[in-house]
C-alpha cells in the first residue's frame, strides 16, 4: 500500500488511503519493566523496545530525533521499523507499506536517511512541497499556484497542467513578516490587520521569486495555501501583488480541510497510481519532485506556447534535491534582486527598522484595545459589585432590624420571667408568716412559663444563627466576586493593588465573622449550662405538690389548735422542726432562683455582644470605597493617555515644520549657489577690462592727446557705472561669502572684483 510522508523538526505526518495520521519526530526506549499505553506507538527490535508519541504529548521523555538527528540504537532498522509500524497504524492495521513511499521534500538530509531505511524495503519518491499541496487542492494534472507555509520556510510552486514550471523558497524566521504567531485573520483588530499585511507580504515575496520564470498564461491560476502556519479566513488577503508580480490573472484563494496536513495527502496522491519516475520530465519543468503519470506535457506546452518562443525552450530541469534562491521582498521580475545591491543596504536597514517600529506600535494599539475591553470589563464588575453591595448592606440592615425585634421579645419575656420570680418571691415571703394561699401558689408557679422561655431562646439562638450564617454564605459570595475582578484587571498593575486591599478588606471581615461564630458558640455553650442549672417543669410542680402538702398540713393542725385546748410541748417541737425543714426547702429554692437570674442576665449581656457583632457587616460599606479608589485610578490612567497621545500629535506638528524650515533653506542655499558668480566668470570679466583699457591707453598715445573718455561725457558716464556694478556685485559676493563661511572667497570678491572697480573709478576722476 503507498503512503505519504511529512517530516518535520517536531512531528510527523503519515497519510494513506484509511486517513492521516500525527506523530512526534522523537523516540525513547522503554525500559524492561515499561509497556506503551493507548497514546504511544511501539517498536520492537532485537536491542529493545522504543516509543513513539504521538503529536501533542509534551510530556514524553525523549532520548532522541528519529529523523534529523542522533537516534538510539541502530538508525536505520529503528527508522524503518517506525515508519512501517505509522503506515500500519495510520492504515488501521488493515496492511503494510508495500508501495512507493512519497516524501514532501523539505530537508535532502533527511531524504538521505529516509532513502538509506527503506532501501531495501520500498522506494521512496521525492514530491516538491508545493505540487504536493497542489494535488490534494486541485487533483491531478493541477493548473495553480501551490504554497506551504512550514515551520519558518515556505515554499511556492507554479504548475501548469500538472508540470511545476516555476519554484520558490523563503525563510521568513526572524524577518518583520515573521507569520509564526500571527493572529487570527478573521478578527476585527490592529493587530489582525498587521497579520494579513505579514501574510501579504510573505506571497509578495515568493511572487517575486517565481515571476523569474512565470510563462505567459491565458486561464486564471488559483492559489492553494498549506502547512501549519496556514491561517484562517484567508478570504481578507489582497492577493492582487501576486497578479501583477505574476502577470497572470490569479483566482481565489482556497484551503483545504487540515491544511497542516494537505502535503502528506498530496505526497500519497502522487504515488499512488505508481512509480513517479517512469515517464521523462520535460526540460521546461522546474523540479523533478513531481508526477508526471498526473501531468499533461502536452497541454502544458500549449499552455505556454509563448514562453518556449522566447528563451523557455532551453531551460535545463532543476537538479534532484535543488531549492531555488531564497526570495525576499526586494526580489524583482527577470532575477535582478534590489535588496542585494550594496547601494541599498542602508534602504533595507532602515525599512527593517521601520518595519520593527511598526510591529511595536501595533502591539501598542493591540494593548490599548484590549486595556479598553479590560477597562469597560473593570466598570461592568465594579456596577455589578456596587449592586450586590446595595444588596448586601439591605439584607444586613433587615438582619439587623430582624435581631432588634428577637432581643426585644427576648427581653419582654426576661421582664415577665423576673414577674413571675417576684410574685414567687412574695409567696414564700407568705410561707414564712404561715400564712399561705396554696391556689395563688400554684397559679403563680404555673405562670413560670420555663419550658416556654427555653424554647423562646432556642428559637432566638436558631434565628440568630441562621441570619449569620446567610451573612456568612454572601461574604464568601463578595469575595468570589472581588476575586473575579482582580483577575480581570491583572494586566493593570495600579488597579491589582487596590484589589487586594479590597481582598484584605474581606479578609477582615471575614476573621470578624469567624469571632462572631466564635461569639455563638459561646452563646450556645451558655444557654446549655443555663439548661443545665434551671429547674424544669418536673421539678417546679414537685415544688407545687410540697407545697400543696404543707398547706394542707398546716390545715389540719390549724384545725388541731382549735380543738383542743392546749399544746403538747412535743409536738410544736416537731412542728417547729417540720417548719425549720420547709423554711430551709424555701431557701434552697429561692437561692436557686438567683442562679437563674444570674444566668439570665449573663445570657443578656451575651445578646447585647452578639447584636454589636452583627454591626461589624458595616465593614462592608469600606468595600465602597476601595471600588471608588479603583475607578478613580483608572480614570487618571486614561486622562494621562490622553494626555500623552496629544503630546505625540504636538512632537508631530513641530517636526513637520522643522522639515518644512530645511526644505526651504536648502532650496535657498540652492539658488544661491546657481546666482553666485564663479572666480571663473570674474576672472574672464576682469581680463576683459584690462584688455579694454590697454586698447584705450593705446589709443590715447596714438592720437598723442591727453587721457580722456572714450567718447566723450557719455563714455565717462559709462565706465563710472560699469565701476559701480562691479563694486556692488563684488560687496554682495562677499557678504554671501561670509554668511555661508567662506571667508577666502570673499577675500577674492575684495581683491579681484572690488579692488579694479575702485582702480577704475579714482582713474576716471582724474579725467
Amino acid at each position: 500500500m503507498p503512503a505519504g510522508i511529512d517530516i518535520r523538526e517536531r512531528t510527523i505526518l503519515v497519510a494513506t488511503p484509511a486517513g492521516t495520521a500525527r506523530y512526534r519526530n522523537a523516540i525513547r526506549r522503554l525500559e524492561d519493566a515499561e509497556t506503551g499505553d493507548g497514546a504511544t506507538l511501539t517498536v520492537s527490535l532485537d536491542g529493545g523496545s522504543y516509543a513513539i508519541d504521538v503529536a501533542g504529548d509534551d510530556g514524553a521523555d525523549d532520548q532522541g530525533y528519529l529523523f534529523g538527528g542522533a537516534a538510539t540504537g541502530d538508525p536505520a532498522d529503528l527508522r524503518r521499523a517506525a515508519v512501517e509500524a505509522m503506515v500500519a497504524e495510520s492504515s488501521g492495521g488493515a496492511s503494510e507499506l508495500e508501495g512507493p513511499l512519497g516524501y514532501v521534500d523539505c530537508d535532502g538530509e533527511v531524504y538521505t536517511e529516509l532513502s538509506d531505511a527503506l532501501v531495501d524495503r520500498v522506494a521512496v519518491e521525492r514530491v516538491d512541497p508545493g505540487m504536493a499541496v497542489c494535488y490534494d487542492a486541485f487533483g491531478s494534472s493541477p493548473t495553480g499556484l501551490g504554497v506551504v507555509i512550514s515551520e519558518g520556510v515556505a515554499y511556492a510552486t507554479l504548475a501548469v497542467e500538472g508540470v511545476p514550471f516555476a519554484t520558490a523558497r523563503c525563510t521568513y524566521e526572524g524577518r518583520w513578516y515573521d507569520v509564526t504567531d500571527a493572529a487570527d485573520l478573521g478578527e476585527q483588530s490592529v493587530r489582525s490587520e498587521w497579520a494579513r499585511i505579514q501574510y501579504e507580504t510573505l506571497l509578495a515575496a515568493l511572487a517575486a521569486e517565481l515571476a523569474r520564470r512565470t510563462p505567459t498564461l491565458d486561464q486564471p491560476v488559483g492559489i492553494a495555501l498549506g502547512g501549519e502556519a496556514t491561517p484562517e479566513a484567508v478570504g481578507s488577503l489582497d492577493v492582487s501583488f501576486v497578479d501583477k508580480a505574476l502577470d497572470v490573472d490569479v483566482g481565489p484563494v482556497a484551503v483545504p480541510d487540515a491544511p497542516e496536513e494537505a502535503p502528506a495527502r498530496g505526497a500519497l496522491a502522487a504515488v499512488q497510481d505508481g512509480d513517479v519516475s517512469t515517464r521523462p520530465v520535460p526540460a521546461f519543468a522546474a523540479t523533478d519532485g513531481y508526477a508526471p503519470n498526473l501531468a499533461d506535457v502536452d497541454a502544458t506546452a500549449d499552455a505556454i506556447a509563448e514562453s518556449l518562443d522566447g528563451s523557455g525552450e532551453g531551460a535545463r530541469p532543476a537538479t534532484a534535491g535543488h531549492q531555488p534562491e531564497e526570495a525576499g521582498p526586494g526580489a524583482s521580475r527577470g532575477g535582478a534582486r534590489i535588496d542585494t545591491a550594496e547601494g541599498a543596504s542602508s534602504s533595507a536597514s532602515h525599512a527593517l527598522r521601520v518595519a520593527a517600529a511598526l510591529d511595536r506600535l501595533v502591539d501598542r494599539i493591540d494593548a490599548t484595545e484590549r486595556l479598553d475591553d479590560l477597562r469597560n470589563e473593570v466598570d461592568a464588575a465594579i456596577a455589578e459589585v456596587e449592586a450586590r453591595l446595595d444588596e448586601r448592606k439591605q439584607d444586613s440592615a433587615e438582619t439587623v432590624v430582624d435581631l432588634e425585634t428577637s432581643v426585644a421579645e427576648l427581653e419582654r419575656e426576661l421582664g415577665e420571667l423576673a414577674d413571675d420570680v417576684g410574685e414567687i418571691r412574695a409567696v414564700l415571703a407568705g410561707l414564712e408568716d404561715g400564712d399561705v394561699d396554696a391556689p395563688d401558689v400554684s397559679g403563680a408557679v404555673e405562670s413560670m412559663a420555663v419550658d416556654a422561655l427555653q424554647a423562646d431562646i432556642d428559637a432566638v439562638e436558631s434565628d440568630l444563627s441562621s441570619r449569620i450564617e446567610g451573612l456568612w454564605e454572601e461574604v464568601d459570595d463578595l469575595n468570589d466576586d472581588v476575586v473575579d475582578v482582580s483577575a480581570r484587571v491583572g494586566e493593570l498593575p495600579d488597579i491589582e493593588g487596590a484589589v487586594e486591599s479590597t481582598r484584605e478588606s474581606v479578609r477582615e471581615l471575614s476573621d470578624e465573622t469567624a469571632d462572631l461564630r466564635t461569639s455563638l458558640g459561646e452563646l450556645q455553650e451558655t444557654v446549655e449550662s443555663l439548661e443545665s442549672e434551671t429547674a424544669t417543669r418536673g421539678d417546679i410542680q414537685s415544688v407545687a405538690a410540697d407545697l400543696d402538702g404543707v398547706a394542707d398540713d398546716l390545715e389540719t393542725l390549724r384545725r388541731q389548735f382549735e380543738g383542743v385546748d392546749r399544746v403538747d410541748p412535743k409536738q410544736v417541737e416537731g412542728l417547729q422542726q417540720d417548719l425549720d425543714a420547709l423554711r430551709d426547702t424555701v431557701l434552697n429554692h429561692a437561692q436557686r432562683l438567683e442562679g437563674v437570674e444570674g444566668t439570665t442576665s449573663d445570657l443578656d449581656d451575651r445578646l447585647e455582644r452578639a447584636y454589636r457583632n452583627t454591626a461589624k457587616a458595616e465593614a462592608l460599606s469600606s468595600l465602597q470605597a476601595e471600588v471608588n479608589r479603583v475607578e478613580d485610578r483608572a480614570v487618571t490612567a486614561e486622562e494621562a493617555a490622553t494626555g500623552a497621545e496629544k503630546t505625540v500629535t504636538d512632537v508631530e506638528g513641530t517636526v513637520s515644520s522643522l522639515r518644512e524650515d530645511v526644505d526651504q533653506l536648502r532650496s535657498m542655499t540652492d539658488s544661491l549657489a546657481e546666482n553666485t558668480p564663479t572666480r571663473s566668470t570674474v576672472d574672464e570679466s576682469l581680463d576683459d577690462i584690462e584688455r579694454r583699457l590697454e586698447a584705450l591707453e593705446h589709443g590715447q598715445q596714438q592720437s598723442g592727446e591727453q587721457p580722456a573718455p572714450v567718447g566723450g561725457v557719455a563714455s565717462k558716464f559709462m565706465l563710472q557705472l560699469l565701476a559701480v556694478g562691479l563694486a556692488s556685485v563684488g560687496g554682495l559676493a562677499s557678504v554671501l561669502a561670509i554668511e555661508l563661511d567662506l571667508v577666502p572667497l570673499a577675500v577674492g570678491f575684495l581683491v579681484l572684483v572690488i579692488g579694479p572697480a575702485g582702480w577704475l573709478w579714482l582713474s576716471l576722476a582724474d579725467v
